[in-house]
């Protein structure tokens, strides 16, 4: 979605291995090809930036990052093995682009010095129409990853029994959460984009969350794009970002989150909290925009 946000850029996406060889020969011939004067990487991959500042000596371009919290936080031995090896690399880019305040705090001065936080445009993203049921439903668009407090949430969704939550997701990822299936709990699997936003633009809201601080979640702006109530787990991160619109909940507690379960049907109205996270995403984007002309 950046792309779209952004004016005069072009989106390459190359689907590839964990290894990332293939999208890293094609990002060379695509730039060998087309020779931008600026180049946005999109990180947690470490490879590609490595491939960046090489591009930049060479061919003396500019390379902005858009660093996703995985790449500087990444505590998996995935994220550590993939990525801290180059996370030093940041210091030879031009600007660096992360998507909350937070992160700042885990970052060095020198860093710092060339970082814009960016909002996730989230006004760029299209839905299907809506259609008229009298279902009351919420969606968790769930990635399966260790830090989702997916177990604890859907414990308290089947001692709730009032409503039903679709968890979406390539639920194989971690087949043991399957035991929680029932007629409060339905795992749809992976879904095409076009599915996926119908089930969301059709639902009552969005509960989703995460154990770790620095992370935002793209449902969460998904949510707030189709003016969704929305429950998030309880961290700084979400909580500074999220607090007018959302309801929070503890994922240590299951009281906690039947709590929040139980206040998602009251009456809010999310319209001012709405148009104040459109205003700080739309004075970010200006912000990066103008930051852009000036590397």
């Amino acid at each position: 979605m950046l792309s779209k946000a952004v004016s005069n850029t072009e989106l390459w996406f190359f689907k590839t291995s964990p290894l990332y060889i293939k999208a890293a020969h094609s990002t060379f011939l695509n730039y060998i090809k087309k020779k931008p004067s600026t180049l946005i990487l999109q990180l947690p991959q470490g490879p590609l930036l490595l491939e960046g500042v090489l591009l930049k000596k060479t061919f003396n371009c500019k390379i902005v990052v858009d660093v996703h919290t995985g790449f500087v936080y990444g505590h998996t031995l995935k994220g550590l093995i993939i990525n801290k090896p180059f996370n030093k690399l940041l210091n030879y880019v031009d600007l660096v682009i992360v998507h909350n305040n937070e992160i700042l705090d885990i970052l060095s001065p020198s860093i710092i010095a060339k970082t814009e936080v960016v909002y996730d445009p989230w006004m760029f993203i299209q839905s299907t129409e809506q259609t008229s049921s009298n279902d009351k439903y919420l969606v968790f668009p769930a990635s399966f990853s260790p830090d989702e407090p997916l177990l604890e949430v859907l414990s308290a969704v089947n001692e709730y029994k009032n409503i039903k939550v679709f968890v979406t997701g390539n639920c194989y990822r971690n087949p043991a959460l399957l035991r929680f299936s029932s007629s409060h709990v339905e795992f749809t699997g992976f879904l095409n984009r076009e599915d996926y936003m119908k089930l969301l633009v059709n639902s009552f809201g969005v509960i989703t969350g995460t154990k770790d601080e620095y992370t935002l979640m793209m449902s969460a702006w998904e949510a707030v794009a189709f003016q969704k109530p929305l429950i998030l787990s309880e961290t700084k991160t979400l909580r500074n970002m999220f607090d007018d619109y959302a309801l929070f909940y503890n994922w240590k507690s299951k009281e906690s989150i039947l709590n929040a379960l139980s206040e998602v049907f009251s009456e809010r109205d999310l319209t001012y909290a709405r148009k104040k996270l459109k205003e700080k995403t739309i004075n970010s984007l200006n912000t990066l925009t103008k930051r852009l002309k000036e590397i």
